[in-house]
């Protein structure tokens, strides 16, 4: 296990000049908050995905193909004892990918279904496991909620977009704009015919996914409630630091 920390500070572009500015004390941790929130639905969606695989496994038994263990970093917040009270986002260090030298990748985008496909054979399945999992979600869910922008390491993933059907309001963030691309551009992989998904039906935001046969009633474990600042109030993005250098994500 790495002993290196990762940490993040939100920070928002000062009108005009476009100069990072970084939120100060309450703002700051309410921001990383959000983060947080996100990091904690997500993994809580991925243990999802895991449990309907080992519930379909049990009478299909394994696939005679490779499934890749993912997950998302553990994280907290840490608020400094200061007269500042700087707060930041600690995450665990993701390690570069051994095949290919690669620090971070980014497997599927927040404005596509599509998966990436990279010249490096694992990276590829990593790619359609993760895309795989967007289905499962999807299909656990009803239609209301996946995981977007989905990026990281071999095995660890960071800062995820949850995609929910607009008609639950802005409860994550404001990036929900491709919702309805999912069952527009989604392609069912291998992943997805073992496990026996069938290729998700198109529909409108304004409508709810329908079937013929209901997905059993989803179980998440219960993370943090999700956080009611609106849309307006997120941050620009974040600077991302390992053992004091900063970089952007």
């Amino acid at each position: 296990m790495s002993n290196k920390v990762c940490y993040k500070q939100c920070y928002h572009a000062k009108p005009g000049s476009g100069v990072r500015q970084i939120y100060q004390g309450a703002k700051q941790a309410e921001s990383l908050t959000m983060e947080l929130n996100c990091i904690g639905w997500a993994s809580a969606l991925m243990v999802l995905v895991y449990n309907f695989m080992e519930k379909k496994e049990s009478t299909l038994g394994r696939p005679d193909f490779q499934i890749p263990q993912m997950r998302y970093v553990q994280a907290g917040l840490a608020v400094s004892q200061s007269e500042d009270k700087a707060a930041f986002l600690l995450e665990e260090y993701i390690e570069s990918d051994t095949d290919s030298g690669e620090w971070f990748i980014k497997y599927l985008n927040n404005n596509s279904a599509k998966p990436r496909t990279f010249a490096n054979e694992g990276q590829t399945i990593r790619a359609q496991f993760l895309s795989f999992a967007q289905h499962v979600q999807f299909w656990k869910t009803d239609g209301l909620v996946f995981i977007s922008d989905l990026q990281g390491g071999r095995n660890l993933l960071t800062d995820p977009q949850i995609i929910t059907h607009p008609k639950l309001g802005d409860v994550f963030a404001d990036g929900n704009t491709n919702f309805d691309l999912f069952t527009e551009e989604h392609e069912c992989n291998q992943f997805c015919s073992f496990y026996g998904l069938s290729p998700p039906l198109r529909q409108n935001s304004d409508q709810s996914q329908s079937r013929s046969t209901p997905a059993t009633r989803f179980e998440i474990e219960d993370p943090i409630s999700p956080s009611s600042t609106n849309s307006e109030d997120f941050p620009d993005s974040i600077l991302v630091g390992i053992n004091g250098m900063d970089v952007d994500a």
